[in-house]
């Protein structure tokens, strides 16, 4: 049998041999929380919306002491997601301990409206066209610019080619086009207080307020005018015929 007093030894050791390692652990804990709350608030967002791998941390061992304090940073002011570093320092009393680069990969769950068949250019899109989805986003510019209300595409129309499963974007929406090339329009020309209309061909496309290129079917002249209404192009030049 081992002794007593020897096995109190062996044990004693191992006592603090696991004293490093429980401080470490708990300060990789803290550590973790404290980058979490960083990015919740950051993203305004619950932390059960929020999902951080850590690909690079800290060496704790390097990091003594209790009670100490942790303040993140981003050197950046822009919400970023996916993989990034921040900046990290450990104070105890204000006064600096370590400051040190963390690598985490950032991602968010988002409501977001996604297509649920092809959608061909300049289609109009509709409620069967679109399904809205709670989705796990690590792209930035899919976190910028995703549609964020129905409001936003209801009886728009798709800028491009949007296959089916793509989260709608900003930018894959516009105004109905009301003057397509080919269209015969009316041409509205300023003239003092008068107004000249005469009648046109489209050669571009518009929604209301797009510029679009027009020939005058008087003159032959190419133009070009606001969309004030569905077929009807505004120039706001007198000489312009």
């Amino acid at each position: 049998m081992i002794p007593m007093r020897k096995f109190s030894l062996i044990f004693l050791g191992l006592l603090l041999w696991q004293l490093p390692l429980s401080a470490q652990q708990n300060q990789e804990t803290l550590l973790k929380a404290k980058i979490n709350e960083f990015f919740a608030k950051r993203f305004n967002v619950a932390q059960q919306n929020l999902r951080i791998t850590y690909l690079r941390l800290p060496n704790f061992s390097r990091i003594s002491g209790d009670n100490l304090t942790i303040d993140c940073h981003a050197p950046y002011n822009i919400k970023r997601l996916g993989r990034q570093t921040i900046w990290v320092r450990f104070l105890k009393n204000k006064t600096l301990v370590l400051k040190t680069p963390v690598t985490v990969d950032v991602a968010v769950k988002k409501r977001v409206f996604v297509t649920n068949e092809n959608i061909g250019f300049r289609q109009r899109i509709d409620e069967q066209k679109i399904t809205e989805e709670n989705v796990w986003l690590s792209d930035t510019d899919t976190y910028l610019k995703a549609v964020n209300n129905k409001a936003q595409w209801s009886g728009k129309e798709s800028t491009h080619f949007l296959p089916r499963g793509k989260i709608l974007l900003t930018t894959d929406i516009q105004q109905p086009t009301v003057v397509k090339p080919g269209d015969e329009v009316e041409i509205c020309v300023r003239a003092g207080e008068l107004v000249i209309k005469t009648k046109g061909i489209a050669r571009s496309a518009g929604g209301l307020g797009d510029m679009v290129s027009v020939k005058s079917l008087m003159t032959g002249k190419q133009l070009k005018g606001k969309v004030t209404s569905p077929g009807v192009v505004f120039i706001n030049q007198s000489r312009s015929l």
